[in-house]
């Protein structure tokens, strides 16, 4: 996505990117979080001491991307004022398919608290793959689409009210990035307060209008929201017969896309060398990326992919992350390289999240 793009769609997809100057890292676990941490959503000017030059105070990706899904009908839109209730119910938000917090039972000695977001996630066929946005209009043609549900759970520990967070363990049914970030609790941030009491917490994301974890399923409070099923909405035209003749009659449309490719090489340590064959059956290969992330050993004993306090996936890899020496070999001859900050490229010619 261009910028442009994430101006004008960004809200409607819940997408806005992570700033990597708003990096904090920390070896053990702080009210920021362990290892690489993007949680800071409180938007202050950087301060620079003796002490710490920091790059930027609070990530705006972050801090927008709640804007998208926070919407709260009992909230009030000021300090003495009305309720957002009073402009749009929850009913309502509901109804249109809004995302919106549903739920939200404050936690006692006796009595787990919850909160619940509806989330309307929105993801465009272009976006998928680039064979959708290159595609002319079709007639008559069967396509598959397989789908895999990164549905996630966190379970992370607090140590009170605007204590040190810390995660005890992750899952993903796929095994992919996990989708799911935690606010830090330090000063005016997000989580200061929220995590009130010294213990476990989980936090997790479901598509579909159920919760799917057991555990938070039997908490007291927990229900169901809008969206139980996922739609494809795609364009359909009626083209008056002559202009449908005209079109079909036209030479056979080629459809030129690009195919992508993942791979990972794990356990390079740091200061080592390595020399790894990604593949030997691909042909015409046009470019290669390549993103460099922490070791779990080197990022507080949490993998980056995998910390609800890192942003891999929204945007950033591990900061100041350095390759040298690097080089690409395809068909036996070096590639050009090209080494910008931490990402390498060359080129050749050619919704429900819960937590209690």
């Amino acid at each position: 996505m261009s910028y442009n793009d994430i101006l004008a769609h960004g809200s409607e997809i819940g997408f806005y990117p992570d700033d990597a100057l708003a990096v904090i890292f920390s070896a053990a676990a702080n009210v920021n979080g362990v290892g690489t941490c993007f949680t800071q959503n409180a938007m202050t000017a950087p301060i620079v001491t003796g002490v710490d030059t920091t790059y930027n105070s609070g990530n705006i990706g972050f801090f927008k991307r709640q804007q998208y899904i926070n919407y709260d009908p009992a909230g009030l839109t000021a300090p003495g004022s009305s309720a957002f209730s009073v402009l749009l119910t929850a009913t309502n938000a509901s109804t249109a398919f809004k995302s919106y917090i549903f739920t939200k039972i404050n936690g006692t000695a006796a009595v787990r608290g919850v909160v619940q977001w509806g989330i309307n996630g929105i993801v465009k066929l272009r976006h998928l793959h680039n064979l959708f946005e290159k595609m002319p209009l079709l007639k008559g043609v069967y396509l598959k689409i397989t789908l895999q549900l990164n549905n996630s759970v966190v379970n992370f520990s607090s140590a009170g009210a605007g204590g040190a967070l810390d995660v005890v363990s992750v899952s993903s049914a796929v095994g992919g990035v996990i989708p799911i970030q935690i606010a830090s609790a330090a000063a005016s941030n997000g989580s200061v307060a929220a995590f009130g009491f010294v213990g476990n917490y989980t936090v997790s994301l479901s598509v579909g209008g159920t919760c799917l974890n057991s555990g938070q399923v039997a908490v007291a409070g927990v229900t169901t929201s809008f969206g139980r099923n996922i739609t494809l909405n795609v364009p359909s035209y009626v083209m008056a017969p002559a202009f449908e003749a005209a079109y079909l009659s036209a030479q056979v449309k080629t459809i030129e896309f690009s195919d992508i490719y993942q791979y990972q090489v794990l356990g390079v340590n740091s200061g080592a060398s390595f020399n790894s064959l990604i593949t030997n059956g691909i042909a015409n290969i046009d470019k290669v990326l390549v993103l460099p992330f922490f070791t779990t050993a080197a990022n507080g004993a949490v993998n980056p992919l995998y910390s609800p306090f890192d942003s891999a996936g929204t945007g950033t890899t591990s900061p100041l992350c350095l390759l040298t020496q690097f080089q690409v070999v395809v068909s036996g001859q070096n590639a050009l390289t090209i080494c910008i900050g931490h990402k390498s490229i060359f080129k050749r010619n050619a919704s429900l999240l819960c937590c209690y």
